[in-house]
C-alpha cells in the first residue's frame, strides 16, 4: 500500500489542487445532476470550509494528490461531508474510508455532534462505505435536491 498522508489545507499550491479535484468530482456527479452554484464555491475556496469549524482535507499517496473531502457547518451542531473524492488510479486502497474518518475526526473536535452527506444512488461503493461507517438514510436536509439523491447522517 502506498505511503498515504492527510493535511488540512487553507491555502497556497495545495488550494489549487484541492480545487481540480473538486473540479474532478464535479465533472462526474455533474452527469446525473446541476451542481448548484458550484463554479462559485470552486472560485471561493475555502469559502465554508476554511476554519475554524470547516477543513479542506488533501490526501496523497506516494506523493501524489490522491484524494480530498471537505467539511463544512449547516448549524451550531451539525457538520456535513461534502466532495469525497479519491482519483480513480487511486481507488480500491482504502483512502475513501481515511478521507472519511479524517473528515469526522475533524468535525468532533470541532464541537459537532452529527455528520450529514448527500450522495447520488448509482453511487453505490461511497453509500457501502457510508453504512459501514454508521451512516443512516435520513430525509432530505437541504432543498438543492435532485432524482436519486440520497441523504445519510452520523452521530459523531
Amino acid at each position: 500500500m502506498p505511503d498515504a498522508v492527510i493535511s488540512t489545507v487553507t491555502g497556497g499550491p495545495d488550494l489549487d489542487t484541492v480545487r481540480e479535484m473538486f473540479a474532478e468530482y464535479g465533472a462526474d456527479v455533474s452527469r446525473a445532476y446541476c451542481l448548484n452554484g458550484f463554479d462559485a464555491e470552486l472560485a471561493g475556496l475555502p469559502g465554508a470550509y476554511g476554519p475554524p469549524r470547516g477543513c479542506l482535507l488533501l490526501l496523497r499517496a506516494d506523493g501524489a494528490a490522491a484524494g480530498v473531502v471537505g467539511v463544512r457547518a449547516l448549524s451550531e451542531d451539525c457538520a456535513e461531508m461534502k466532495r469525497l473524492y479519491v482519483r480513480p488510479a487511486w481507488q480500491g486502497q482504502g483512502f475513501g474510508r481515511m478521507l472519511a474518518e479524517a473528515a469526522m475526526g475533524h468535525a468532533r473536535a470541532a464541537g459537532f455532534r452529527s455528520l450529514r452527506l448527500d450522495t447520488l444512488d448509482h453511487m453505490k461503493g461511497a453509500q457501502a462505505l457510508y453504512r459501514a461507517m454508521g451512516f443512516v438514510d435520513i430525509p432530505a436536509y437541504h432543498d438543492d435536491t435532485a432524482p436519486g439523491m440520497r441523504f445519510m447522517e452520523r452521530v459523531l
